[in-house]
């Protein structure tokens, strides 16, 4: 439970220190939110029309543990079960959530949540 608490304190913490950089902010609702058996969790937003890799549950991949992963495949498939708008950040400036890279060529998020309409 402490280290879930760290965890969710740094991610926090990454995201205060982040605020100041360029950053796009995506959201919409989500069609598909998928856990395939490798671990790999994908989610298809209305702000890209196709499969974004948001991170991975059997391990750490671009600095997101398999902790936080869970937690964001539980938010995806609870926007997606409820109708609800899924917001994603990441910290670039080169892409917009239009136009961001798919699959395996995605970027890191920053965070994931959602919010009311």
């Amino acid at each position: 439970m402490k280290r879930l608490v760290q965890l969710l304190l740094s991610t926090a913490l990454m995201s205060f220190c982040a605020a100041t950089q360029a950053a796009i902010h995506c959201e919409g609702l989500v069609t598909y939110a998928l856990l395939y058996s490798d671990g790999t969790v994908l989610v298809v937003g209305a702000w890209r029309g196709d499969a974004t890799y948001l991170c991975n549950t059997s391990g750490t991949w671009g600095g997101i543990p398999p902790e936080i992963c869970l937690s964001w495949y539980a938010l995806a498939s609870k926007a997606a079960a409820d109708s609800k708008v899924f917001a994603v950040y990441y910290n670039t400036d080169s892409y917009t959530c239009a136009n961001l890279p798919t699959y395996s060529f995605s970027l890191v998020p920053t965070y994931a949540g959602v919010k009311r309409q």
